[in-house]
This record gives C-alpha cells, sequence and structure tokens, in this order.
C-alpha cells in the first residue's frame, strides 16, 4: 500500500498530504498502535500536524477500509490493513495481531438463521506465547 494516492482515490478519499503521511507512518509501525502514538511519531518525523487531526485521519482511512480500528487495554488502535478483505485474531495480553481468513459464523458455529449473514471480522482471545507465559 505504502500511502499511495491512487489508492485512497480508489476508495473515494482525497489524497491530502496528511493522510498520506499518516498512512505511510501507520504502515511503518510494526503493529497496531495508538493515535497520540502515532501523532508522536509523525511530530517527531517533523510533519505538521495536530492530534484532532491524526484523530480524524485516522476515522477516515478506517471507513474506507484502509486502516482497521481495534481495541487493546480500553483503547482504541489502529492497523494498516491490505486491499484484501481479512479477519483480524487479536491477543488481549499482548495486542498481538494475525491476519486471517474470514469465516463466516454458519461455517464454524450452530445458531438461528441469521448467524449465516455475520461474517467473522475480529476474534479476541490469548496467543499462544500469552498463555504458556509464566504468571509476573
Amino acid at each position: 500500500m505504502t500511502g499511495d494516492p491512487r489508492e485512497l482515490r480508489a476508495r473515494g478519499i482525497s489524497a491530502t498530504p496528511r493522510r498520506l503521511a499518516v498512512l505511510a507512518a501507520l504502515e511503518r509501525q510494526d503493529g497496531p498502535c495508538s493515535a497520540h502514538d502515532l501523532y508522536s511519531s509523525l511530530r517527531a518525523e517533523g510533519t505538521a500536524i495536530s492530534l484532532t487531526t491524526t484523530y480524524r485521519t485516522l476515522a477516515v482511512l478506517a471507513q474506507g477500509g484502509l486502516v482497521h480500528a481495534l481495541e487493546h487495554g480500553g483503547e482504541t488502535v489502529y492497523l494498516a490493513c491490505g486491499d484484501e478483505r481479512h479477519a483480524h485474531l487479536v491477543c488481549r495480553a499482548c495486542g498481538l495481531v494475525l491476519e486471517a481468513e474470514p469465516v463466516r459464523l454458519r461455517d464454524r458455529f450452530a445458531g438461528p438463521p441469521e448467524a449465516a449473514a455475520f461474517l467473522i471480522e475480529e476474534v479476541y482471545g490469548v496467543c499462544g506465547s500469552c498463555r504458556t507465559a509464566p504468571p509476573i
């Protein structure tokens, strides 16, 4: 993706310099990060942007499907996402996020017919490393 202006325009999003900077900075992260951490990173790189603009930009990018907002530790964190539809497996302990093939609820669980329309986009649990780590 690398903050390509064509990708934003293809999704009906104006490719402003700040939106491109936010997306590129988010893509450089090792995993999900908070808006405040992303803002701090952008400011350290010399990007003139406010915290409010960072939040608004992340909301626009999330609405356009370029960024995914996840909950971790009572805070919203953001992750740059690829083009194809996928689900996220999220560790509640360490915040690890893995991408997985989307699963339709009816394919995995018995339930009412209405469940057939649901597509699982996020699954929260505890990763194998955190499950086997000794308690602190």
